[in-house]
């Protein structure tokens, strides 16, 4: 078989020479081989004009593998293109779906002077047949005045593939741009996430209509319907920096109490996730716009962090500098976006170990949180330094700072020093503080053996969240004395079911047998 496509490719290369293959050429039409029709019929398109009696005999054939062979071959003539074209465009009107599509293939591949008859294709009922139609339009440089019309109303087809296909080639033959635009922000409004795509994709080169897209785009970010909300926001994502101006609006939209329908799936993006994407898109001309943002606590406090460390490199030197800012939300704000950053930039490391005596105590919690995160992902991170600072701020007068540097102490490297700051911490006066002591005692069974005193004294802490910490803490030792085995089966008659729950997981863990 080999043998014969080489041969045949060389017959093809002959060109009109060739005239006496033509009728043997044409007799594979029937063969069962895909690659053998495939590859006779460009030979008889290469061989050219003295092809086209015996192609339209086999093109009105009654079989459909013999008009489907000279259909095929029609399409390989590009310098005979009229008359090639004169033969395929009856076809379009062929009661089989296949041969219509063909037929379109070929019109689409003998250039401009195929459109005329393309136009019928759009009028067709099968989607396919109209999808290939608006492809090979779209591919050309200018089109007329009847066929835009006609590829508008595809715009309205009941098929999304065609709405779709329809936008892209008007995107590209269109330009009357106020025109062009109404029905992209039409496409945005669309059902079809497909359309939506190609809608928002097309966006972006609109010449000369950037204010008003933003503008429409901006309220639809209002709009009641949640997929068009979604849709106008990944069209502002699309235009990148060109949106900039419609950062405020977004930022907005982050900010609008919804429900997300799909808050619970964490396989979907939810609403905010998509406006956050966009803010992200746009880069670095969001990021004063975001700073200003970050000064207020609210829906969207998660996701502005979140689009501040997506714009990286971009957003590194403002967010540094806003680590200065007056506003001590901002100042929180930016602690959180560098924290979010994979990975913190060294230029952010000082100015944070500066934020750990901030006047602001949400601004020191956040800078904490972003210290341990720097601490856990550099080799050099834990170092003692940072360990002393963290056993420091363990002890601190406000509780909120305790906890976030025992919860940063918890994952650095096990110390005798931290062990000690764990235990003492099991005695403070804010339940959130003892319960973070509680946690890092159980997290290993090191730790939880050398504090076992101190944790059963606990046990009947009033919050639950404490004695649950401890039962887990507990379970994490090799120790089964009387006490110990004592206060977990006491545990198993506690109010709270999360404790009971732990206490029984408990014992089978440990194996206790006398309950």
């Amino acid at each position: 078989e080999q043998v014969w496509m080489q041969s045949v490719t060389a017959i093809g290369k002959i060109g009109p020479d060739a005239e006496k293959a033509i009728e043997p050429l044409c007799n594979i039409f029937a063969d069962r081989s895909v690659q053998k029709r495939y590859r006779a019929a460009w030979a008889i398109g290469q061989i050219g004009p003295d092809a086209l009696p015996i192609l339209g005999e086999r093109i009105s054939d009654s079989s459909t593998t013999q008009r489907a062979g000279a259909i095929d071959a029609l399409g390989w003539m590009s310098g005979s293109a009229e008359p090639a074209t004169e033969l395929l465009t009856p076809m379009l009107k062929d009661d089989s779906v296949t041969i219509r599509r063909l037929a379109v293939a070929s019109l689409g591949k003998l250039g401009p002077i195929g459109h005329p008859s393309l136009a019928i294709a759009l009028l067709d009922d099968d989607p396919q047949v109209k999808t290939m139609a608006l492809r090979d339009l779209g591919r050309a440089e200018t089109l007329a005045s009847p066929l835009l019309d006609s590829m508008t109303q595809l715009t309205r087809d009941e098929s999304p593939a065609v709405r779709a296909a329809a936008l892209i080639a008007l995107g590209r033959g269109m330009n009357d741009a106020g025109r062009l635009l109404d029905l992209l922000l039409n496409g945005i409004q669309d059902p079809s996430p497909n359309v939506q795509g190609a809608a928002a994709h097309l966006l972006k080169d609109v010449d000369g209509q950037t204010e008003v897209a933003l503008a429409a785009l901006s309220e639809l970010l209002e709009d009641e319907e949640r997929p068009t909300r979604m849709a106008a926001a990944r069209a502002l994502g699309a235009l990148r920096e060109n949106a900039a101006d419609s950062t405020d609006a977004l930022i907005t939209a982050l900010r609008a109490k919804r429900s997300e329908q799909n808050e619970n799936d964490e396989n979907q993006l939810t609403e905010r996730d998509v406006i956050a994407g966009a803010l992200i898109r746009i880069g670095g001309p969001a990021v004063p716009a975001l700073l200003r943002a970050s000064s207020t606590s609210d829906s969207a406090s998660k996701q502005i962090p979140v689009a501040l460390a997506g714009i990286a490199s971009k957003a590194s030197a403002p967010l540094v500098e806003a680590l200065k800012a007056d506003s001590e939300q901002t100042r929180a704000g930016a602690a959180n976006a560098i924290a979010a950053m994979s990975p913190i930039p060294d230029s952010a490391i000082g100015p944070l170990n500066e934020c750990l005596t901030d006047s602001s105590i949400i601004v020191r919690t956040a800078a904490i949180n972003a210290l341990a995160i720097n601490a856990l992902a550099s080799q050099n991170g834990n170092s003692q330094e940072w360990v002393s600072k963290l056993e420091t701020l363990a002890v601190d007068a406000q509780p909120a700072i305790r906890q976030a540097a025992l919860v940063a102490l918890d994952g650095t490297d096990d110390t005798e020093a931290s062990l000690e700051v764990f235990v003492d911490r099991l005695s403070d006066d804010d339940e959130t503080v003892r319960l973070a002591a509680a946690v890092a005692l159980g997290r290993s069974e090191t730790r939880a053996t050398s504090a076992l005193g101190p944790l059963l004294s606990i046990r009947d802490d009033k919050l639950a969240d404490i004695r649950k910490a401890v039962v887990d803490a507990i379970a994490k030792t090799s120790n089964r004395d009387e006490e110990i085995v004592t206060a977990v089966t006491e545990l198993l008659s506690d109010p709270d079911s999360s404790v009971r729950v732990a206490a029984i997981k408990a014992v089978g863990d440990m194996e206790i047998t006398s309950v």
